[in-house]
């Protein structure tokens, strides 16, 4: 279907949509329960006496009204707080001293002991909403501002006749299509990632699947070079704000890290290895 059209927007749809509902048959996604690795100053002892506390609590459980029972759990939980929060003490008291002349391995037992503040849970969905809004108006108004500069500079840069006639006696750079050798050697430069765009394919399933989808990969990127059309999807981006220093709630203070797909980074390398 791929090869019956000559819209670009429409062969990439294809690719999408078709490719996905492979991945799904292939490589479903799994959701699996993950265990919390044990902290480091948990030892036996521990371990026995919660064993002990969770059993008087199963029995306290079946009878409400033995008091006896209740208050024996009650002790036993108290126990397993101060021997928890006595052996923590140690752990850490002994990685300081370890670390008594090592500044980056005091500094990382300090940030696990005093954790960085995290966001308020407190915050409700209206301020998020607000606040992600501020963002994505910030974030959205850099390209329009960048290319208003560049505008102004390109406008006060000298224009006169002589500089044109130079302008328009050079050739003009069109890119030509690419082979299959040229496209297994632009993927297999570009730096492995596990980030993706906003259509979920990743660079490790096109290489895996290199055989069988290539032919209709270079298809999709020869018929944009000769049509010269970017296609729309790969315009879109996931923006995520890298926090950079400052006030978390000011938007200026973020690095913003765009994610494109991995198949419009293709097509920016076959034409950039050309053009330079």
């Amino acid at each position: 279907q791929i090869q019956e059209t000559d819209d670009i927007d429409t062969q990439v749809n294809i690719f999408v949509n078709t490719f996905k509902e492979c991945l799904d048959i292939c490589a479903p996604i799994v959701t699996r329960e993950l265990s919390r690795p044990a902290n480091p100053w948990m030892n036996d002892a521990i371990k026995n006496k919660m064993k002990e506390r969770d059993s008087l609590l199963q029995i306290a459980r079946n009878d409400f009204n033995n008091f006896a029972k209740q208050n024996q759990y009650k002790n036993c939980k108290k126990e397993v707080k101060n021997l928890v929060r006595q052996t923590q003490h140690e752990h850490y008291k002994k990685r300081l001293s370890e670390n008594k002349y090592n500044p980056k391995g005091t500094w990382q037992v300090v940030n696990e002991i005093v954790p960085r503040n995290s966001c308020d849970s407190t915050f409700d969905s209206q301020c998020q909403q607000t606040l992600a809004d501020e963002f994505n108006a910030h974030f959205s108004s850099v390209g329009e501002t960048t290319y208003n500069e560049v505008k102004i500079n390109i406008d006060n840069a000298d224009t006169s006749q002589v500089n044109q006639d130079k302008l328009n006696k050079r050739v003009r750079f069109k890119p030509k299509s690419i082979t299959m050798y040229d496209l297994v050697n632009i993927v297999k430069n570009l730096k492995n990632s596990n980030s993706v765009g906003h259509d979920d394919i990743s660079l490790k399933y096109l290489k895996d699947s290199s055989e069988v989808t290539f032919s209709y990969i270079l298809v999709i990127i020869n018929t944009s070079i000769q049509t010269g059309i970017f296609p729309t999807q790969w315009k879109e981006e996931i923006v995520k704000p890298l926090h950079k220093s400052g006030d978390t709630n000011e938007p200026s203070n973020f690095r913003p890290v765009s994610l494109l797909p991995i198949l419009s980074k293709i097509l920016e390398k076959a034409v950039a290895i050309q053009l330079v």
